[in-house]
């Protein structure tokens, strides 16, 4: 049960699911993440909702993971490849 993708990895990280982050060392990606938090886009969206503008999204979610009793795992840059530099182990 992994979850792969910085848009994936937040929305399950902000329910409480992750039970281990790995991430590249050196990943960092911006993003524009609801008021409310629980959505991040990577681009722009062109809703109705508003969205504030954040320029190190992995940041958030390691400090989200950590709050919620996660482990973070920091791996070698290009060893995450296939999952987009970022993943999440689920608990559930």
């Amino acid at each position: 049960m992994v979850t792969s993708g910085i848009e994936e990895v937040w929305k399950a990280a902000k329910e409480g699911k992750g039970l281990e982050l790995i991430v590249e060392k050196d990943f960092e990606c911006s993003a524009f993440i609801s008021t409310d938090g629980y959505d991040l886009k990577l681009h722009k969206p062109s809703s109705k909702k508003e969205y504030i503008y954040v320029t190190d999204a992995v940041e958030r979610i390691i400090k989200i993971v950590r709050e919620k009793r996660g482990k973070v795992l920091f791996v070698d840059n290009g060893e995450m490849k296939d999952f987009k530099a970022i993943a999440l182990q689920l608990r559930y």
